[in-house]
């Protein structure tokens, strides 16, 4: 009976810590001023944040968190992901997975609490100015239960700055400004957005929100 029942203990114990280590997330760094060179450029943690966004987003798993400092950051630019083709105007970031994107870092902090209360400095900016031309869609949010964008400027798009399809986003003290074309934010499918102390403005679109 005692060496079932420490059985019975050892293998809840380990399910709990594999629960543990499932459930855990990961803080993926980001910075256009970063002090590592590739391939030295992992992500984890300021000293070592990557360049470029297309870099921590193809690393990235459900559930973890990209911080991402002061910058302009450019969808067609990436060291590791050879999907992305520099000058594509059809590039753009996208969150397939469960994801929360916080920007406005000065690129020391270690929670997103310590950024300054004012959310106008250290902007992080996601730029569709690609060459002479504007990205076609810098955002799609697909298939997540849980996406999170929060103190991100996003500008210069030609056709839609983000889009939603079949999944829940969260907005938060975010800058939509200066696209162009269909609409500012486009909502498909079964999309649920919510959008909190943000400004859309200087657009020149058909539909603020579709």
């Amino acid at each position: 009976m005692k060496t079932k029942l420490l059985r019975i203990t050892f293998f809840t114990l380990l399910g709990l810590v594999m629960l543990n280590i499932q459930t855990y997330a990961n803080i993926i760094f980001v910075n256009e001023n970063t002090p590592a060179t590739p391939p030295n450029q992992t992500g984890t943690s300021w000293a070592l944040a990557f360049e470029y966004m297309q870099d921590a987003l193809f690393v990235a798993q459900p559930g973890d968190e990209i911080w991402i400092a002061a910058g302009p950051y450019y969808p067609d630019d990436s060291y590791n992901n050879p999907a992305i083709v520099n000058g594509d105007i059809g590039a753009g970031f996208l969150i397939h997975i469960d994801l929360s994107i916080y920007g406005g870092f000065e690129g020391w902090e270690q929670s997103p609490n310590q950024r300054s209360s004012d959310i106008s400095l250290f902007p992080t900016i996601f730029s569709g100015n690609i060459g002479t031309n504007h990205s076609l869609s810098i955002m799609t949010f697909l298939f997540g239960i849980s996406q999170h964008l929060d103190r991100v400027t996003i500008e210069s798009s030609s056709n839609s700055s983000i889009n939603t399809n079949v999944t829940t986003v969260r907005i938060s003290d975010c800058l939509i400004r200066n696209c162009m074309g269909y609409s500012s934010i486009t909502i498909e499918g079964s999309s649920n957005i919510t959008i909190e102390n943000s400004i859309i403005e200087g657009n020149t679109c058909t539909y603020t929100l579709r």
